[in-house]
């Protein structure tokens, strides 16, 4: 799930962990960046794993009605222990990753994506490089391209 608030943004992946945030949503919290970086969303949401689970039950009935995000207020526990109320356009990213790349550009997140994908033809990977994907890796996968391309993100 993508969080966008005015400055900041975040984003929380399996088992509600974070996987990057901007030092601006860092700051905020009074966090260096790398020290949210893998952290469980759950110990900065004042609401706990519920207040989690219900921010993505929210996301998540807000795409089959075709709504874009949803409006969120969360209070998250600042690292001085200030409760720190935000109102958030949270975005659900178990979508199809044309859709996803869409969600990135309305959160302002800028966070390379890989497509994987069985469409292999021509039109669909070059498809793939104008829609903005970092890389677009067909199957089945070659694992030493996957490496490569993984490896050359992490460096970017």
């Amino acid at each position: 799930m993508i969080e966008r608030s005015p400055q900041e943004a975040w984003i929380v992946g399996p088992a509600a962990r974070v996987r990057y945030v901007n030092a601006a949503g860092a700051a905020s919290l009074g966090y260096p960046t790398d020290a949210l970086i893998g952290r469980p969303a759950t110990e900065i949401d004042t609401a706990g794993v519920e207040g989690v689970e219900a921010a993505f039950d929210t996301a998540l009935t807000a795409f089959p009605r075709g709504e874009p995000a949803a409006e969120l207020e969360v209070e998250h526990l600042a690292l001085d222990g200030r409760r720190i109320r935000k109102e958030i356009r949270a975005i659900l990213i178990e979508i199809d990753g044309y859709r996803l790349l869409e969600a990135r550009r309305l959160a302002d997140v800028d966070a390379p994506i890989v497509a994987v994908s069985a469409n292999a033809m021509p039109e669909d990977i070059a498809r793939g490089a104008t829609a903005g994907f970092a890389a677009y890796l067909t199957k089945p996968l070659d694992v030493r391209r996957v490496l490569e391309v993984v490896g050359a993100q992490l460096d970017a």
